[in-house]
């Protein structure tokens, strides 16, 4: 998953400590414009600014993070665990809706969290189950194809299982009318907006997301 938000430029080795032992690990430097946005400029002149280093942790395995500041090292130890969906949690506004109701919708998940900068969106498409990153950007301004990233299989790339799709049934039952519907607010602006559904981060790094915009609009409408 290390190069789907950028195009890699350079390749290294560098040391990963897990636990007692110290790891070689390859280190890949990619442009991180579509997942850093309103990044600083560097102050050491460093080409390909921002950027982000990946490397490949063993599973359930521990982590040490250090970073030495003129004086002892602040360090931080962390355990990588694979499973997302352990982690991610859906909630609803109200257990039953009136016609016309919008249905507010909760999503909490740390790895949809992807720039802990700034709010994340994730636009999932129902027609073809395909999923976009930053489609819209905070503003529910649509984007460029150069500045999101579109995952047809749902979000299985990064790891994801069941967490990263939306399954909505909008006709129970096959009623002439569809009884769930999907309609633009301002996180989301879209020329065929029933067949999306966006979520937007409620601040930066906070790793939840809502269906609903700042006017307390929602996407999703009970018709």
């Amino acid at each position: 998953a290390t190069e789907l938000f950028g195009t890699p430029q350079s390749t290294i080795t560098a040391t990963a400590d897990f636990g007692s032992e110290s790891t070689d690990a390859e280190a890949i430097y990619f442009d991180a414009d579509i997942v850093v946005r309103q990044p600083k400029e560097s102050t050491a002149g460093i080409p390909n600014w921002p950027v982000i280093q990946a490397f490949g942790f063993a599973v359930d395995g521990d982590v040490s993070i250090s970073y030495a500041k003129g004086g002892n090292p602040q360090s931080i130890a962390l355990t990588f665990l694979d499973d997302p969906d352990d982690y991610a949690s859906l909630s609803l506004d109200r257990s039953s809706y009136p016609a016309g109701a919008d249905v507010h919708m909760t999503i909490t998940s740390l790895a949809h969290n992807i720039d802990p900068t700034d709010e994340d969106s994730w636009t999932y498409n129902l027609a073809d189950d395909s999923v976009i990153y930053q489609k819209f950007n905070e503003n529910g301004i649509a984007q460029s194809s150069s500045e999101s990233v579109t995952f047809s299989d749902g979000l299985s790339a990064l790891n994801f299982d069941d967490s990263g799709l939306l399954d909505i049934i909008t006709n129970p039952n096959n009623a002439s009318v569809h009884i769930i519907q999907f309609q633009n607010n301002d996180d989301q602006v879209e020329n065929n907006a029933t067949n999306f559904v966006t979520i937007l981060e409620t601040q930066p790094n906070s790793g939840i997301f809502k269906n609903t915009d700042n006017g307390d609009t929602a996407n999703i409408y009970i018709n």
